[in-house]
């Protein structure tokens, strides 16, 4: 059963496999109007419930952000550069010579730094900075990159630090740098993880079916068991292709699960 954007209700039905790829955020409510999650929570709502799996909507990991900004002593940015004579300047460079900003993919570096200690066991918690852990985690982080600004070739271009407040290094400072600009980078995954039976409340089998419902699969970042180190547009794209490779039968059978 499902709804239009006038409300008007709709029964459709299938004889073959359904896959569910809303995202880490709506596939967990979709699959808990349709009866499955936490049962006690479900009927909690009125939701007569299906199957009950209390993972679902358990386990929400994102990547937070901070920014850090510093001015430049030079020409290095791309201010303006796409406005004016400047846009038409760099508009036939490009074209005459293949040359200048508009080569520019607009982050230019970039670096996934972990300053924990990685013999320590991971601690993940979604509310962002509300955790010790977290709190310090954000901190370190922006002081490898303080440093990586006071660093050759970079510290040759960067005439001050805007923020954070360059005039007072302690933690204290940072930390309300931190949580006045800190926010999502939009990277939520592990809503209705993968695992075998047992696992942190695992949704999931090995083959990306929903435990307890037939015919029905999770091919979105809901399904990873943590979050990786880095974007995620490719475990994206990997969770499509092996969703592929299981529902036409070219995936080779698993010891956690049989194939189809």
């Amino acid at each position: 059963t499902y709804r239009d954007g006038e409300n008007r209700e709709y029964q459709a039905r299938t004889d073959g496999k359904v896959i569910l790829a809303a995202g880490s955020l709506v596939t967990p409510q979709l699959l808990m109007l349709s009866g499955v999650g936490p049962a006690d929570q479900l009927r909690s709502h009125g939701i007569t419930p299906v199957a009950d799996l209390p993972g679902v909507g358990e386990h929400l990991v994102d990547h937070p952000e901070v920014p850090m900004i510093a001015t430049a002593n030079g020409l290095h940015g791309y201010y303006k550069q796409g406005v004016g004579w400047r846009m038409i300047r760099n508009g036939l460079r490009f074209k005459l010579f293949g040359a200048g900003p508009i080569l520019s993919a607009g982050v230019e570096a970039g670096a996934f730094v972990n300053p924990a200690d990685p013999g320590n066991m991971p601690l993940v918690s979604p509310n962002l900075l509300q955790h010790p852990a977290d709190v310090q985690t954000m901190i370190a982080g922006q002081r490898f990159f303080l440093r990586a600004f006071a660093t050759s070739p970079l510290k040759e271009r960067i005439r001050a630090v805007a923020i954070p407040d360059p005039t007072d290094p302690g933690d204290e400072a940072i930390l309300r740098h931190c949580k006045r600009f800190v926010k999502t980078n939009y990277h939520p995954a592990g809503t209705c993880r993968t695992g075998p039976p047992g696992y942190g409340m695992a949704v999931l089998d090995s083959r990306l079916r929903v435990r307890g419902i037939e015919h029905l699969r999770v091919c979105d970042l809901s399904a990873m068991p943590d979050i990786n180190a880095g974007n995620t547009n490719a475990p994206a794209m990997m969770l499509g292709s092996r969703c592929a490779e299981f529902i036409s039968g070219k995936a080779e059978a698993h010891p956690l699960g049989p194939p189809g």
